[in-house]
């Protein structure tokens, strides 16, 4: 592997590195989803604070959003997040 590829995985995990951005991932990755729909699933979270952080993964190619008209919906748009919490889940989640 050369620099510029460890130095694109390291800023990828640094991103994932945060739990809310992970949780956020997870209900993405059922479906897509508008800031609101996330902000009920996650009522820890405050609206405010999921804007933020799906802000950062858009900004880093994660996720992506479809504007329909005042509202966005959100989705996963780099399939190799999938594939990497596919493997998580599969290794460090209880089934």
């Amino acid at each position: 592997m050369d620099a510029k590829s460890i130095k694109t995985i390291s800023n990828a995990l640094k991103v994932l590195a945060n739990d809310n951005r992970m949780m956020i991932l997870c209900n993405l990755m059922d479906k897509e989803q508008t800031v609101g729909e996330l902000q009920q699933a996650l009522s820890h979270i405050s609206q405010a604070a999921i804007s933020q952080h799906l802000s950062v993964m858009k900004a880093n190619h994660m996720v992506d959003c479809k504007k329909n008209g005042m509202h966005s919906t959100y989705f996963i748009s780099d399939n190799r997040l999938i594939q990497v919490f596919e493997v998580l889940k599969a290794n460090y989640c209880e089934l």
